[in-house]
């Protein structure tokens, strides 16, 4: 409380920004999984990567995994977060961890100590000893779970063996070949066709989400990408991009719109794929796929939400995410409801593709650890049972291929068919997320059962939005957005004295107000003097405008360049005035954005 008033806002910023940001994004997960039934600790690929260093004897330390390493791959801070958060939650049975972090945090030091104190506080050890045990305590509980799924399938990689970890996704056959998304940590994501031999050719830059739609009558390979508006970030479009192997062009089947997870039809000429509009309705589409006219259109009910669609004899099948988890559904080429094919479960199904038509091959997490399936009249098939999952299946000449997560990454290999009839709905319950659910229907029925109250609603004012002070600091710092560009200001860019920080609520105005007390900069002499100062930004118009007002801070001045010969060097020479400075600038940029294909392109004239 003590630095609110000093610094407002920015105290409890920079002290926010202390904790360590895995264990408060570890919390959100953490609450999704407890709250619900399908949440991402639940679901088999969120920890598969860490499931599988752990097992391969990768126990690194804490911080290791909270700052990565340029040689071996790390997962994002939401997987060490939610096993941090939850492990203190199921090992040392305390759901009010993160609660004791934060108070610890918000303290005058606290910040410094919080992951040692909460730590200690929580299981009675410092943080190392207490990730120690909680890594046995997975590892105990995953080991557990290898024996329950027993005997694992074979796989047997189909390319070399990278050098640093790297991930082949959607993978598709392609007229004898293999065309996937290859990306690495020492690689950017590039289209690459793969053959029989493991030969790999790199045939473009990528862009797209990784799943992937081969025409063989038009040699083309189709994917969703997501392409920026030219000028405002939170807007993008959803583009059906394709690669023709036979002339190298890369191309869009639809500029406009929200068009996701292509899927061509058995003749190669049409494509459905999942639509998304901004109204956030959803419906399935079927393009032409030679010129992307629109020959379908199916809007989903409410309640639905089409993830993936295949074509079939009976008409598309897609799958959903609905109120009870995700299932697969039918409806005929010609609309009408939707048939439920596969009653949905709590578990995700994707990469969906069509064997023939009547199969459906496709990959489910029901097991704990996705795997293979096939879908046929009504009855499912598990292919596979990987140590660490899988994903983008397919059959050629008679085998099962997939990306399969190993050490070195998600590599195309074949994998050993262990065929078996299944019921989708025995589905695996993991047993720290059970817990998790379990203390929070505990703490629920502790707590009072009170009706909220929401505060009536009021008018936005831009005006006076505009100016609203947050935050404030005892010292002056010139934080212009685009001052670092211009060298004609001779003040310091801090200094004695104090700033005042604006910002409206719909973030397209922010500047600030400042006062600074330093020796003004002259030719002739040094004295004290004071200057105030104006920055602001304006972002709300397809120009961004920028201004800037400085009074005093040092002396009008004549400022002269000057050769010198004899140095070969040149100077500017400045003659003081012995009056006021008075000073500012105004420009308007247009930040643009071009950005397609894998490539990033930003341009941003601007006049001052």
């Amino acid at each position: 409380k003590g630095f609110h008033y000093p610094f407002g806002e920015l105290a409890e910023m920079i002290i926010g920004m202390v904790p360590n940001s895995s264990l408060l994004e570890g919390d959100a997960v953490v609450a999704e999984t407890a709250l619900t039934r399908a949440g991402r600790g639940r679901s088999g690929d969120f920890l598969s990567e860490m499931r599988m260093y752990f097992d391969t004897g990768d126990l690194r330390s804490w911080y290791q995994w909270r700052y990565g390493s340029i040689k071996k791959f790390t997962p994002d801070i939401y997987r060490l977060g939610y096993l941090t958060v939850a492990g203190y939650r199921y090992l040392y049975e305390d759901p009010y961890y993160t609660t004791k972090f934060l108070k610890v945090a918000s303290t005058l030091g606290g910040a410094f100590s919080a992951m040692n104190t909460a730590s200690k506080q929580s299981s009675g050890k410092k943080l190392p000893v207490a990730w120690g045990e909680m890594m046995d305590t997975y590892r105990t509980l995953w080991a557990q779970d290898d024996s329950r799924r027993a005997p694992f399938s074979g796989t047997e990689p189909q390319v070399a063996l990278p050098r640093s970890y790297t991930v082949y996704a959607g993978t598709v056959p392609a007229g004898g070949n293999v065309v996937a998304e290859k990306a690495g940590m020492d690689l950017p994501a590039v289209l690459v066709q793969i053959g029989p031999g493991g030969q790999e050719k790199t045939l473009s830059a990528f862009g797209g989400d990784g799943k992937l739609a081969w025409s063989e009558p038009l040699q083309r390979v189709y994917w969703s990408e997501a392409v920026p508006d030219v000028r405002w970030t939170l807007k993008q479009n959803a583009r059906i991009r394709y690669y023709d192997v036979q002339t190298g062009h890369q191309g869009s089947l639809v500029r406009k719109g929200r068009y996701f997870s292509p899927a061509l039809a058995p003749d190669g000429l049409s494509l459905a794929a999942v639509e998304y509009p901004v109204d956030g309705s959803a419906a399935i589409v079927v393009l032409d796929a030679r010129n992307g006219y629109l020959l379908r259109r199916w809007t989903a009910p409410a309640g639905f939400q089409p993830t993936e669609v295949v074509f079939q004899d009976a008409g598309l099948v897609f799958a959903a995410i609905t109120d009870e988890g995700t299932g697969l559904y039918r409806v005929p080429l010609d609309g009408g409801r939707p048939e439920t094919v596969l009653a949905p479960q709590p578990v995700t199904i994707k990469d969906i593709s069509a064997v023939d038509g009547n199969t459906i091959l496709l990959v489910s997490d029901r097991t704990g650890t996705s795997e293979a399936y096939t879908f046929a009249n009504g009855s499912l098939t598990q292919l596979s049972v990987t140590k660490y999952g899988l994903g983008s299946p397919f059959f050629a000449d008679g085998n099962l291929y997939a990306s399969v997560l190993q050490p070195e990454g998600r590599l195309l290999s074949r994998v050993e068919c262990l065929p078996k009839p299944v019921d989708f709905q025995d589905i695996y319950r993991d047993p720290v997320a059970e817990v998790l659910s379990a203390q929070e229907a505990q703490l629920s029925a502790s707590l009072p059962n009170a009706p909220v109250e929401l505060t009536p609603a009021k008018p936005f004012r831009k005006i006076s939005d505009a100016f609203h002070f947050h935050s404030w600091a005892p010292v002056y710092a010139d934080l212009n957005r685009t001052a670092i560009s211009f060298r004609d200001y001779y003040f310091q860019t801090a200094s004695l004295g104090a700033t005042g920080f604006f910002t409206n609520r719909l973030g397209t105005v922010n500047g600030s107000v400042g006062l600074s007390f330093h020796e003004k900069v002259s030719a002739d002499e040094k004295t004290p003097g004071a200057g105030f100062h104006f920055r602001m930004s304006y972002s709300g118009l397809y120009p961004v405008f920028d201004f800037a007002l400085d009074v005093g801070d040092r002396d009008a001045a004549l400022q002269m360049p000057y050769l010198d010969t004899a140095k070969d060097s040149l100077f500017v020479r400045s003659s003081s005035y012995k009056k006021m400075y008075v000073g500012g600038m105004a420009s308007v940029a247009l930040p643009l954005d071009f950005s397609s294909g894998g490539w990033e392109r930003r341009i941003e004239p601007s006049l001052a």
